[in-house]
C-alpha cells in the first residue's frame, strides 16, 4: 500500500511536469513532502528510515527546482526518486 501511494504520487508529479503544469506539480510536491515528513514510526520501521530520508530528499530537491522553474531538472529528480524507490520496493507483477 505504501509503495503504491509513493509511486502513484511521484508518477503524477512527473506527468504534470511533462505537461508543464508547474502549479499542480508544486502543490502536490509540497503536500507530499509534508506527508512524508509526518510518517509514523511504525511506517518508518516497516519501510526503512534511510528510504524515507532518501524519498524526502528527492521530493524537497524536486520542489526547489519547480520553484526555480527548472522543469526538466525537477522531472529528472522525481524520476530518479521513483527509480530508487523501485530498487527497494519493486513494482508488483501479476
Amino acid at each position: 500500500m505504501v509503495s503504491a501511494v509513493v509511486t502513484s504520487v511521484l508518477n503524477q508529479m512527473v506527468d504534470w511536469l511533462d505537461r508543464v503544469d508547474l502549479e499542480s506539480a508544486e502543490y502536490c510536491a509540497a503536500e507530499f513532502l509534508k506527508c512524508v515528513s509526518e510518517v509514523p514510526v511504525s511506517v518508518r520501521e516497516l519501510v526503512g528510515a534511510d528510504e524515507i530520508v532518501e524519498l524526502k530528499t528527492s521530493i524537497a530537491e524536486g520542489l526547489l527546482m519547480i520553484k526555480r522553474g527548472e522543469v526538466a531538472a525537477a522531472s529528472t529528480t522525481f524520476r530518479l526518486g521513483l527509480n530508487n524507490w523501485y530498487a527497494t520496493y519493486p513494482a508488483y507483477r501479476a
